[in-house]
């Protein structure tokens, strides 16, 4: 059964009809702005523009006691400065994202909660674990964090809105887990994500994936991340050896020690939490 369902979503991702209500506009405009080769802050600033929300949004975050610069900024352009272009597209997708999930009603809406509660706290600790390691860069990291589970949320938005596969929660949640990371990975290269930040969703589960160059890479930030989140729980990753997650040894992290019992990392996590607002 599971075969045919997923089957069935794959024809829904290529025909186009899997996506997240209100987030492909808002985080569009930014991306394409970013895509170019170098992209210009005048033209990213005059795309948050146009969006109020986003706009106060984005200045309410460079504005946070951990991005304080003295004095706070009251633009868009000011925010832009202070934070960066990379830190601020992510701000744009966490933004859509939010916006996304309190429009999402009915049965699946508690599960999609937890899943961007979840994603949040996986973003935080693989920015400041980037931070900490400076073995991936921190701005993508935090992306690939957010964005992990996105294929999760694209999912349930489908099946909510069309009501597929009625009230088997048995059923979906199996999907769910077999599917989103494809899913998610394609979503994103269809918005024109960065293909590190997809490569990243589409392989974030596979835990002890070996790396060909022996470097760490944005998939190792998300996969130790979940970990880290998951030790001792009755989640399947609470059962895994430290020892054996090649993740960790390449982003250089002592295995037997909670991410926020390393010093480097807690050096970096409260400053993490705060671009999140958690």
């Amino acid at each position: 059964m599971i075969a045919e369902d997923l089957a069935t979503l794959r024809q829904e991702v290529a025909a186009g009809r899997v996506s997240l209500p209100g987030a492909s506009q808002a985080m569009g405009r930014v991306r394409q702005a970013l895509t170019a080769e170098e992209p210009d802050p005048r033209v990213v600033a005059d795309m948050i523009r146009q969006d109020p929300g986003v706009s106060a949004y984005v200045i309410k975050t460079a504005n946070s006691v951990a991005q304080r610069g003295g004095v706070d900024t009251g633009t868009v352009s000011g925010a832009l400065q202070r934070l960066g272009l990379n830190l601020v597209g992510v701000l744009v997708t966490n933004f859509a994202l939010m916006q996304m999930v309190h429009r999402i009603r009915g049965p699946y809406r508690a599960s999609v909660l937890e899943i961007y509660r979840h994603s949040r706290e996986v973003a935080v600790h693989c920015h400041a674990l980037a931070r900490s390691s400076a073995r991936v860069a921190s701005e993508r990291a935090l992306l690939a964090g957010l964005l992990h589970d996105v294929g999760k949320l694209a999912t349930l938005h489908f099946a909510s809105s069309h009501n597929w596969l009625g009230d088997d929660w048995p059923r979906l949640q199996a999907l769910l887990e077999e599917a989103h990371p494809e899913v998610g990975a394609a979503l994103l290269r269809e918005w024109r994500f960065p293909e590190s930040v997809a490569v990243a969703v589409a392989e974030h589960e596979n835990w002890l994936r070996p790396s060909g160059d022996g470097e760490a890479d944005l998939a190792d930030a998300v996969i130790a991340s979940q970990f880290d989140l998951r030790r001792d729980s009755e989640h399947p990753m609470g059962d895994l050896s430290p020892q054996r997650l090649p993740s960790l040894e390449r982003l250089g992290v002592p295995p037997d020690v909670r991410f926020r019992d390393w010093p480097a990392f807690a050096r970096h996590y409260e400053q993490s939490r705060s671009l999140l607002a958690l």
